[in-house]
């Protein structure tokens, strides 16, 4: 695994083999974290992080590490501050109201932090792509 930030491609090379696994891996991961099981005949979708929530406190720690942990491996892509931030934001507000007696569980179930992060990185990674490929049109 890289440890600095990855390099972004031109337009029209292929995709770094590094990049393309680490996506796979936040993908992955964010699943597991938050849609892994399905409850029949609601078809609620919900992971380990609700999972977790059931066990006071040390649960929902446990969830925001592997939160955390997908923050850091985004990290990775060198998209800047700004977008690290609200990710950061994202656990922290898992953390707080999953931390919650009773009602926690069920606050993890919907609000699904990991997921967010996931569609604010791939958000944040088609605007650079977008953003590329418009500079390089303008050349």
């Amino acid at each position: 695994m890289p440890t600095g930030p990855l390099r972004r491609q031109k337009p029209g090379e292929p995709v770094d083999r590094d990049f393309a696994l680490l996506l796979e891996r936040i993908e992955r991961e964010a699943a597991r974290l938050d849609t892994r099981f399905q409850i029949p005949w609601i078809r609620v979708r919900y992971g380990w992080d609700p999972i977790w929530s059931f066990i006071p406190i040390a649960g929902d720690i446990v969830a925001a590490g592997y939160g955390l942990r997908l923050v850091a491996w985004a990290h990775q892509f060198g998209l800047g501050p700004a977008l690290t931030a609200r990710m950061l934001l994202n656990v922290a507000i898992d953390l707080g109201f999953g931390i919650v007696p009773i009602v926690g569980p069920f606050i993890d179930l919907f609000y699904r932090s990991n997921t967010r992060n996931l569609a604010l990185l791939l958000a944040e990674l088609k605007r650079q792509m977008a953003r590329d490929r418009t500079s390089k049109a303008g050349q």
